[in-house]
């Protein structure tokens, strides 16, 4: 488990942890505000939902009244007591919990009174959280911080925070008293009014320089008194900061603005939808609890610990989204009873930089300090220098070296400077840093528990779990990314497969949205902005470098797929791809902002998805720049891509193909999206084609079948005529057809191969080979489409041995193709003698042929059917037995052409007596064919055959076990058989297992 994902992991389901404290000043009743508290309404803290708690990890809800107020009556209209009775339906899984206290609106309000009923309310919260909770906040050391470990919010229901146009402070304390008295009038005393403004005015203060540690909603009255008015105006009950991501008006007077008699009151349905968008969107993402890591929060710790340093200057460092200002907003938290003086910095250019300063003169008390900005700094720095217990945050740096000018020389040992930032190179030891952790993301299995932990899961179906995969692996497990979503998705209540759908569309909401309450940092306000400063700074070659990066698969790009230095120069490109000394400058600056990483260890490069997403969207406004990533994405693709050779087997390149292909796709893909918007080129349409015979031969007909189709729409958008690309593009459809079994699709699209071929290929042309394929394929094709002519079918194989024996490009593997096919359509035609003459004459060039290919295996499976039937059947198990053993070698147990060479092997074990090897074999079998779908016959033929020889080994030997494994499996394969045949199937020889597949796996 990576750092920074500890702290992420969730500790119990179902809900995040989150804390909203809900605020009022008023309370409905006539008694005499020097009396004490009722027994209906109980001091301290209460839990009043639910009766019996059972959740370990809930959101805590924690109502607080206003003074002069009660832990119930302020809540209560008649008997309707809504936190009990009217919370719960919105918030099933909440704990609700009240709050009273004992506070006349003057009396006790000195400052050190309302600190006393603050800690007592912090304390009591503590010790009502789970104990789970409770253990990690020990760890702390630091009780101070502990309520900042859990995501928390705040609504104030009419609160004053400062005064208005129309009232001072005092007018307000002698409007709330006659207010909460309804109608009482009292004379304070102009001690009372000053020391009730002074209190408020310095607690508010407090309050906002905390605000952003909270998601915050205000709600205002709209309904005043007769002669009074409105008790708190509008403009008083609203923060107007950052984090405060609501106002909103209730149409109620100021007391009955926090009391509500039904769930049906307007007032309640407004208020209930805003308190349920702010646990399930907002505290769900507040990142200031979760982005961290104990781990790394530990390191930083012991660093400034470390007294042989004399100045702690310490930098976090990772690629944007990682979680670094979330780590720095953190450390400020957990550690502010060290550091009493917390100052933050924007770094990213030096115009902030100043800025900040500006702020930080006034916060220490420069007004004098004249607008002359150098003179600013230099107040800022001879303050830092000379002063103990502070820390400064600079975020979001740029350049080191301008940062540091920024610095006091020297300063005491007791002070700390954070940096964050993107440049991997701040990690220098030469630098003026004394220490660096690189911040990383989350692992996928790490993401996918947090991202689970941060949805209502309670109506989703555990099986949406592997979704929740797919959608982190999507944004690249990138924390602050996988937080964006479970908002967004939870925001919108939709299911997983709908957000799924709608990011196919439009990744770009996994950055470009904004988000409430997932406070990025004060300026960006969403994780597009983030990158934005990172891109903008790019010098040319390293942005189009970006570019085409930004078009590749992104986890491994292979340096091969960017190495075209041996090509001329070409100005259809970028020189990136054909000047070294460019395209390396390019790598080093893109490594360096921390865009790119470049792996040591094998010649790749990763970029983040998420760095790619927010690059794309740079595009929408510069088409030139899109289409040119894209003709330099398929200079790329198309000069390293794999060709099938004269309609040949491309098995030796599948190393190559596997390590290509993917970018392919990538870039296939974004062409898919982008189709009216970009120029494809012949060769693209090309690449696919090959591409799709890869996917071919291992198997995978529908990628296969997917990828032919867009090449061969591509062509026809070209308005290419006849090509020679059209016919290897329908040479290659026609075969993934017959492999599909759909023999009708497949021998119109060979029809086609060969017209396109005729037209295209010269008779001089070694490409006349491609021609003779197209011929032996029709051969074949026709046989699976009744009636046929076999003279027909046979004057083709004669056409295409011809072309492969005698005209240009001919190959020794060109004509052992053609030879093995025709042996194959004499042994169906059950004409041995000349099936066994011409698979002889393949079989006796492999030698030439060189490394097995599939072609040559097939030829070597048909050899051992023949024998078999000749009556030479011992030589025919050797045969099948040796082509198993290399078909394991070539493509492994998986794949489906060794299925059908274990399954043929065990089969003919069982008939020669060789029970152990017929076992193994068909056990083998079945399990590969479990995992195979595309000749759906397959796996129900290997359980009938396995169920077979089970029951007949168990009953001779005996032994009963086998004999019911023997049974399942015949009943298994009878109900996928019958599925497949209908009810008259019954499975009585080999002929009709065989019938549940295609010819050339009998």
């Amino acid at each position: 488990m990576s750092p920074i994902s500890k702290l992420f992991a969730p500790r119990r389901k179902p809900a995040t942890k989150a804390s909203i404290q809900t605020a009022a000043t008023a309370q409905p009743s006539q008694s005499s505000i020097q009396a004490v508290l009722s027994p209906d309404d109980p001091m301290g803290l209460t839990v009043v939902w639910p009766p019996e708690y059972k959740q370990d990890d809930p959101d805590i809800v924690v109502f607080v009244h206003g003074l002069n107020g009660g832990s119930y009556r302020t809540w209560t209209d008649g008997s309707t007591f809504w936190p009990k009775d009217l919370l719960p339906t919105i918030l099933p899984t909440a704990r609700v919990l009240t709050f009273g206290y004992n506070a006349n609106i003057y009396r006790d309000c000195a400052k050190g009174r309302i600190e006393e009923f603050s800690q007592t309310l912090y304390s009591d919260v503590e010790i009502n959280r789970t104990s789970v909770q409770s253990v990690a906040i020990a760890q702390n050391k630091n009780p101070g911080a502990s309520i900042f470990q859990v995501a928390a919010g705040v609504v104030f229901l009419a609160t004053p925070h400062r005064g208005s146009k129309n009232a001072r402070w005092g007018d307000i304390g002698a409007r709330l008293c006659q207010a909460t008295k309804l109608g009482a009038p009292r004379t304070s005393s102009a001690q009372e009014l000053r020391l009730f403004s002074n209190t408020v005015v310095d607690i508010n203060a407090g309050f906002v320089h905390l605000s952003n540690r909270f998601s915050i909603i205000s709600f205002h009255e709209q309904q005043g008194y007769p002669v009074l008015g409105l008790i708190v105006e509008a403009y008083s009950a609203i923060m107007d900061v950052p984090n405060e991501i609501h106002t909103v008006a209730l149409n109620a007077n100021h007391v009955d603005v926090c009391r509500f008699e039904n769930s049906v009151d307007p007032n309640f349905q407004i208020l209930s939808r805003y308190i349920r968008s702010l646990v399930v969107d907002n505290l769900k993402v507040s990142c200031k609890a979760h982005l961290t890591s104990y781990d790394i929060l530990a390191q930083m710790i012991r660093h400034i610990d470390d007294r042989s340093i004399s100045h702690h200057r310490f930098g976090l460092y990772g690629q944007i989204g990682v979680g670094k200002t979330q780590i720095a907003l953190r450390f400020l938290d957990q550690y502010a009873h060290r550091f009493p003086v917390r100052l933050w910095v924007y770094a990213d250019t030096d115009h902030k930089i100043r800025m900040s300063f500006d702020s930080i003169a006034r916060k220490l008390g420069f007004e004098s300090a004249g607008t002359n900005p150098e003179q600013i700094i230099e107040f800022v720095k001879d303050w830092l220098a000379h002063h103990a217990g502070w820390v400064v945050v600079f975020d979001n740096v740029e350049d080191l070296r301008l940062v540091a000018s920024y610095w006091p020389r020297q300063f005491p040992q007791d002070s700390f400077i954070i940096i964050t930032s993107r440049v991997s190179g701040i990690s220098l030891r030469s630098g003026p840093l004394t220490d660096s952790v690189k911040v990383e993301c989350f692992s996928e299995e790490d993401a996918t528990e947090w991202f689970w932990s941060q949805i209502d899961t309670h109506d989703r179906d555990p099986a949406e779990k592997a979704l929740a995969t797919e959608i982190v692996k999507k944004v690249g497990c990138l924390p602050l990314a996988v937080n964006h979503m479970a908002a967004y998705i939870e925001g919108r209540s939709h299911s997983l497969s709908e957000f799924l759908y709608e990011f196919q569309r439009d990744d770009s909401i996994a950055i470009g949205q904004y988000v409430a309450g997932a406070n990025i940092s004060y300026e960006e306000q969403n994780l597009a902005k983030a990158w934005e400063l990172s891109l903008s700074g790019l010098d040319d070659k390293a942005a189009e470098l970006l570019d085409l990066l930004s078009l590749l698969d992104p986890d491994r790009i292979p340096l091969g797929l960017l190495d075209h230095f041996d090509a001329a120069a070409q100005t259809s490109v970028s020189d990136i791809l054909w000047n070294y000394r460019s395209q390396q400058l390019a790598i080093s600056t893109l490594e360096y902002k921390s865009l790119l990483e470049k792996r040591k260890r094998q010649p790749t490069l990763r970029i983040h998805r998420m760095t790619q997403s927010a690059n794309r969207n740079q595009w929408a406004n510069e088409p030139t720049r899109q289409a040119r990533a894209f003709m330099n994405a398929l200079f790329c693709i198309c000069r390293v891509y794999p060709r099938q050779e004269k309609g040949g087997s491309m098995v030796e390149f599948f190393p190559s193909c596997a390590q290509f292909t993917e970018h392919l796709l990538s870039i296939l893909d974004f062409y898919q999206r982008h189709a009216r918007e970009l120029n494809p080129t012949e060769e693209f349409a090309e690449i696919l084609a090959h591409c799709g015979w890869y996917f071919f031969e291992r198997g995978e007909t529908k990628s296969a079948r997917d990828v032919l189709l867009e090449a061969e729409a591509i062509c026809l958008q070209l308005g290419s005529g006849h090509s020679q690309t059209l016919g290897l593009i329908y040479n290659n459809l026609g075969a993934v057809c017959m492999l599909r079994r759909e023999e009708h699709k497949g021998l119109k699209y060979t029809i086609k191969a060969i017209e396109h071929r005729e037209h295209t290929i010269p008779k001089d042309s070694p490409e006349i080979q491609q021609l003779g394929i197209s011929y032996m394929n029709y051969a074949n094709d026709m046989q699976l489409v009744q009636p046929f002519d076999k003279n027909i079918a046979a004057d083709f194989f004669n056409r295409a041995l011809d072309i492969a024996q005698h005209s240009p490009g001919g190959t020794v593997k060109s004509q052992e193709l053609v030879l093995s096919n025709m042996s194959c359509a004499y042994y169906r035609w059950n004409m041995l003698d000349k099936a066994l003459h011409y698979v002889k004459q393949a079989v006796a060039l492999h030698q030439e042929c060189g490394a097995d290919t599939t072609y040559m295996l097939y030829t070597l499976y048909y050899y051992g059917n023949i024998q078999w039937k000749l009556g030479a059947r011992r030589d025919s198990y050797a045969i099948h037995h040796d082509c198993l053993r290399r078909r394991q070698i070539l493509q492994g147990d998986e794949h489906y052409t060794t299925g059908v060479s274990l399954y043929k092997t065990g089969k003919l074990a069982y008939e020669l007596g060789y029970q152990a090897d017929a076992l193994e074999y068909l056990e083998k079998a079945e399990k590969t064919f479990r995992a195979y779908h595309d000749d759906p016959g397959l796996w129900p033929r290997g359980c009938l055959m396995l169920g077979k020889v089970m029951l007949a080994i168990g009953g001779s030997k005996p032994d009963g076990d086998l004999r019911r494994q023997g049974q399942e499996f015949w009943d298994k394969g009878m109900k996928a058989a019958r599925d497949l045949k209908g009810t008259s199937f019954q499975g009585r020889d080999d002929d009709e297992l065989d019938s549940l597949v295609r010819e050339v796996y009998r």
